[in-house]
């Protein structure tokens, strides 16, 4: 039974919308090629898509993250970024 449990967590979670409003109002007011200033503590998912939509969609050329925490796996995530990504100019 609890591999059936497991199992449902695990796909309703694929299934369910990224979920930070905040966030998302955030990005939606950033123009293109912007600096971006983030000023929360970001999970892996806030940061998949900040990568999607602000420097991948948006090519923002400033992305201020400084005062905020983080897991390895989020700097992971950007590092991967912007290793595939040469629009962003500057990381404060």
């Amino acid at each position: 039974m609890l591999n059936n449990i497991e199992t449902f967590s695990f796909f309703s979670s694929e299934i369910n919308p990224y979920q930070n409003i905040y966030l998302q109002e955030e990005i939606e007011r950033h123009p293109k090629y912007s600096t971006v200033h983030v000023m929360q503590e970001l999970t892996e998912r806030d940061v998949e898509f900040i990568v999607q939509e602000d420097i991948v969609k948006k090519q923002c050329k400033v992305l201020h993250i400084a005062q905020n925490k983080m897991t390895s796996a989020c700097a992971s995530i950007l590092a991967n970024a912007f290793n595939k990504n040469d629009n962003i100019m500057v990381i404060k």
